[in-house]
């Protein structure tokens, strides 16, 4: 389907647009959040008998300034931030149209095959010869009243044989000459169109 643009600084979600977090915040769907975080405090002022400032040389210790931090003392703690996300419908969406140079397939839009060829996704393949009018599997034609299954199995299970057969091969010569057969298979017995 296709939607309206969300405004800016929202994403679009198929009918809903979502508010974008704010930099450094992570994205968790619905919410923006910054993690908990824990650093070490600055206690070079501090005594050695006070290390992190806690008792007789409180204040001693310091956090980085203007970045959310609570000084605890031997330790700069920062606590987790989240907010919800603002979001507003934006319709149900509208099919997708093609444009008039293009056919759709499946939800997609492809350009329109050249000199009568039949598409199939993203595939052109050429008609089918008068002597062969039967389009079956992309590349095959044949004559009517010819099974396109049984065709394309009878097909694969020569090619699957000579494939085992030569897994071990005892005369290499045989086994690339049927290797070639198989390659020409879908040129033979007229099911094919082809040279």
């Amino acid at each position: 389907l296709c939607y309206k643009p969300c405004q800016a600084n929202y994403t679009g979600v198929g009918p809903v647009c979502w508010e974008n977090c704010p930099p450094g915040w992570d994205d968790t769907g619905a919410t923006c959040m910054i993690p908990e975080k824990i650093i070490s405090a600055n206690n070079s002022a501090c005594p050695w008998y006070d290390e992190c400032g806690e008792g007789l040389a409180k204040g001693c210790s310091n956090c980085p300034p203007n970045q959310g931090y609570h000084d605890d003392g031997c330790t700069c703690r920062r606590p987790m931030q989240s907010f919800d996300k603002k979001s507003y419908g934006r319709g149900v969406g509208v099919p997708m149209v093609c444009k008039p140079d293009e056919q759709e397939q499946a939800g997609l839009c492809y350009p329109l095959c050249p000199n009568g060829s039949v598409g199939d996704g993203p595939v052109c393949w050429d008609p089918c010869p008068a002597s062969n009018p039967v389009h079956c599997a992309g590349t095959m034609c044949g004559v009517p009243g010819f099974s396109c299954t049984q065709e394309v199995e009878d097909d694969l299970n020569g090619i699957l044989q000579t494939v085992v057969a030569c897994s071990k091969p005892d005369d290499v010569e045989k086994c690339v000459a049927d290797i070639g057969k198989d390659a020409k298979l879908f040129e033979m017995d007229g099911i094919c169109s082809g040279p």
